[in-house]
């Protein structure tokens, strides 16, 4: 049986030099591996000082934070505990992915057709240079971010 943990913590490496906002990740472990997700929400200079590390959570009463960190833990349960089997076989990212976007990432018809058209349509080209290929791959894992954080933005609603 594998150990699969989630974590909240405040990225204190990456405090914001002009806001002194801290940003706030949550950690998924599967046998060591690790996969890390940034959430849409930030600390504060003052909120920094009142983050529990134990609980995971700000101690502030009724905070947006703590409503969204137990939504996405909620989450993670029920989906260790209804779907282990299935949870057991994906990767860390996979999982994260799944947590983090859920449903929402597999019925996207344009992620399809994007991945599609990289793969056949991009690399099976013989007369593109790798260059080229390369800039087609940045530019549709811009695309796929700014979808992810749209959907996470919509979640958060």
């Amino acid at each position: 049986m594998k150990k699969i943990q989630i974590k909240f913590y405040p990225n204190l490496d990456r405090i914001s030099k002009r806001t002194g906002n801290a940003p706030v990740l949550m950690r998924i472990t599967k046998d060591g591996k690790k996969a890390e997700s940034k959430l849409l929400f930030e600390l504060e200079p003052k909120q920094i000082a009142l983050w529990n590390y134990d609980l995971e959570r700000v101690n502030i009463r009724g905070a947006a934070l703590n409503a969204h960190i137990d939504k996405i833990e909620t989450k993670f349960n029920k989906l260790i505990a209804v779907d282990y089997e299935r949870v057991y076989s994906l990767s860390v990212k996979e999982l994260r992915d799944e947590i983090v976007l859920g449903d929402k990432r597999k019925n996207s018809l344009f992620t399809v057709f994007l991945s599609d058209y990289i793969t056949q349509e991009v690399h099976e080209n013989n007369q593109l240079k790798p260059a080229t290929k390369k800039n087609y791959d940045k530019a549709a894992n811009i695309c796929m971010h700014f979808l992810k954080c749209i959907q996470i933005f919509e979640q958060i609603k």
